[in-house]
């Protein structure tokens, strides 16, 4: 899955949205992949567990925003 900046939905939440903007910038390429988002969230927060938002993965609790992704 790769996210494209300009598809930033409002609907995300702020700290993801924050997350994704500081992988971003550390990529030379217009997008995000999925794992190096995954990869940073584990690094910011190890405690990190998706199903405290109801779904089983950051590919599901990704999947809640369409327009990220």
């Amino acid at each position: 899955m790769q996210w494209e900046e300009e598809t930033l939905s409002e609907g995300a939440p702020k700290a993801l949205v924050d997350l994704f903007r500081t992988v971003k910038e550390q990529e030379p390429s217009p997008v995000v992949l999925l794992s190096r988002l995954g990869s940073a969230l584990r690094r910011v927060d190890p405690s990190f567990d998706p199903e405290e938002y109801g779904v089983p993965n950051l590919r599901a609790l990704i999947a809640q925003y369409p327009d990220l992704g």
